[in-house]
């Protein structure tokens, strides 16, 4: 760029997308254009003057503090709390609190703002704990309900739990496949597969950390057959509205095993929703305000 190379030959040539080129050109004009003037003339109170000042901005940012005057002016209109990854962009919501993921501290919010409902599916675990205790024991009784196999595991409450288990745990998954499933549910128990995804790394690579592709590329027919059904009957079951993440692994003996569900959005729904052509959060907050699938005609 700085040989007068503009944005589209580069983007020919690298196929780096335009975007994050020009975010990259605004850099290097912004450093020419000072480079060619001098800072000699810059004055202390010329900095302090820049400093003090701010933009504006029609949301305001919020935090809590014992004091006795509120300067949080709660909207009269229809609204939703959002816990954890909601918009945390300046002026895409109404209202903007930074404050910890506790119940106190959430509570407080909600006092203050009464919002017409609260959705937690968006913030990962932590929103999820804060509404539900985490019942291990009771998820393992609906998987042999519905016939849904799992790995060989069990809960530890103690040493001597610990080591019966280990002792009955006479092997690992090892070159085993993950895969990774997106599902949608409306109120009316209704279940669509956003997307399967199958991971590069083998099966122990956290989520996170791992590549994957959409749609999978090595996994038989039999098997997706096994996970659409299973990951259905398993939001059925829970009473999911919204969205659900479910991990699998294939074996190399093409056994599927069910490793974890989670009754919230995954780090793969942005992915998924650019890659299907389909905005899955929006889809699943339309459902929890009462929408159906057919309603928004995806199925």
């Amino acid at each position: 760029m700085k040989n007068d190379i503009n944005v589209d030959e580069i983007h020919e040539l690298s196929f780096v997308d335009k975007w994050f080129l020009t975010q990259h050109k605004e850099l290097v004009d912004a450093e020419q254009y000072l480079m060619a003037r001098s800072l000699s003339h810059l004055t202390k109170d010329g900095f302090r003057e820049v400093k003090k000042h701010e933009f504006e901005a029609n949301t305001p940012h919020m935090y809590s503090s014992y004091d006795s005057e509120c300067e949080s002016a709660p909207t009269k209109r229809k609204k939703v709390l959002i816990l954890g990854g909601g918009p945390n962009h300046y002026d895409t919501s109404d209202c903007l609190d930074f404050e910890p993921s506790t119940e106190e501290d959430v509570l407080n919010v909600i006092e203050l703002e009464r919002p017409d409902g609260i959705i937690v599916q968006f913030g990962g675990q932590t929103p999820l704990k804060l509404v539900l205790p985490i019942q291990q024991g009771r998820f393992n009784a609906i998987l042999k309900e519905l016939n849904i196999e799992q790995p060989k595991g069990g809960i530890a409450k103690s040493e001597a739990d610990a080591l019966a288990i280990a002792a009955a745990i006479d092997k690992y998954l090892s070159d085993a496949v993950e895969i990774d499933v997106d599902a949608l549910a409306d109120s009316h128990n209704n279940v669509v597969i956003g997307g399967v995804m199958e991971h590069i790394e083998q099966a122990g690579v956290h989520s996170g950390d791992s590549a994957c592709i959409l749609p999978s590329q090595t996994i038989s027919s039999s098997c997706l057959t096994t996970i659409r059904s299973w990951t259905k009957k398993l939001a059925k079951s829970l009473n999911v509205c919204g969205l659900m993440n479910c991990q699998y692994t294939i074996t190399v003996d093409v056994e599927v095993f069910l490793l974890e569900a989670n009754p919230c959005a995954s780090r793969m729904v942005p992915f998924v929703s650019k890659a299907i052509g389909h905005a899955l959060a929006q889809y699943a907050a339309l459902f929890m305000s009462g929408k159906s699938l057919n309603e928004i005609l995806f199925t």
